[in-house]
Formats: C-alpha cells, structure tokens, sequence
C-alpha cells in the first residue's frame, strides 16, 4: 500500500478575521423597509460592506456622535 505524502495547499477559511475576538452576538428582526435603507447605505460606501459590518459601523458613529443636548422635547 502505498501513502501519498504530497502536501496539499490549504484554502484560506472564510469567515471572521483571526485576533478579533466578538464573543457576544446579538440577533434582530428587520422590516424590509429597514433592509432597503440598510442596503442604499451601504451601496454608498466605496468598499460595500456586508450588512453585518454596515449595522457595526453605523452603531459605532452613532455611539460616538455627541450626545444631544437635553431639552423639552419638539412637538411635530
């Protein structure tokens, strides 16, 4: 019996990058209104992020904007 000791190239694994640790996943349910808005967002983007990645950095601008300041609220 022969073995075949060629050593075969490995693919590169698709999925999360390696030395990011995301240890907590948060899971929603969207409109496909939202999904739409979600999607133009991220056509606008010059690298086209996948949708998880859009949701990621809107939060983050959204959680480093200034806080708004503290008033009556505007009645429309």
């Amino acid at each position: 019996m022969e073995v075949n000791t060629k050593m075969i190239a490995m693919k590169k694994k698709v999925g999360r990058p390696t030395g990011v640790v995301q240890t907590h996943q948060l899971q929603t349910r969207v409109s496909a209104e939202f999904l739409a808005k979600l999607d133009e967002w991220r056509r606008a983007q010059p690298d086209l992020p996948s949708r998880t990645e859009a949701i990621r950095r809107i939060v983050e601008q959204a959680i480093d904007a200034p806080a708004p300041k503290r008033g009556r609220p505007v009645k429309a």
